[in-house]
């Protein structure tokens, strides 16, 4: 078992993704600065639980609100900056999707599609094979875990859980 120097220990950011389907089966987006079009959510932070910070991130992002359902996919970056994402499946609760207000933030459109145009619209590869993933699952299916590394992206490995 590989120990880990006390000076040193693992330090990931932590964050989640809701893939949003609304009552005909669209998917939510939204459209970032950086890295186009992707499902909605970020980063856990300090003193909120996953499903909490989840809920908040697609509110601030889309203006909808969610139910949050099943677990889907986990990822690891192992590169800096490390991460770990969990991936839910939600349900649209209320709201019409928007862009942040805040001219700060980095969402500039938000919107449904079909599963076909999200899938042609998602082109990051980490936030495409997330998608993907998410909407191919079916009830039952093994959680997916995915490990990759960014700049350049590539596949280190998959596994189900």
């Amino acid at each position: 078992m590989a120990e880990y120097p006390r000076h040193d220990p693992p330090r990931h950011i932590v964050a989640v993704m809701g893939v949003v389907r609304d009552a005909a089966g669209r998917v939510l987006l939204v459209r970032t600065a950086r890295r186009g079009w992707e499902p909605p959510g970020g980063q856990v932070e300090r003193g909120e639980d996953l499903l909490g910070a989840l809920r908040r991130e697609i509110l601030e992002e889309s203006g909808c609100e969610v139910a949050v359902g099943r677990l889907v996919a986990i990822y690891s970056n192992v590169v800096a900056p490390e991460k770990v994402m969990l991936t839910f499946l939600c349900a649209h609760v209320s709201g019409e999707p928007r862009p942040d207000p805040s001219p700060a933030e980095e969402i500039t459109a938000a919107g449904w599609f079909t599963p076909e145009e999200a899938l042609a619209l998602v082109t990051a590869p980490t936030q495409a094979a997330k998608l993907r993933d998410a909407l191919v699952y079916q009830a039952g299916d093994a959680v997916v875990y995915r490990v990759y590394r960014t700049r350049p992206y590539e596949a280190l490995g998959e596994y189900r859980v």
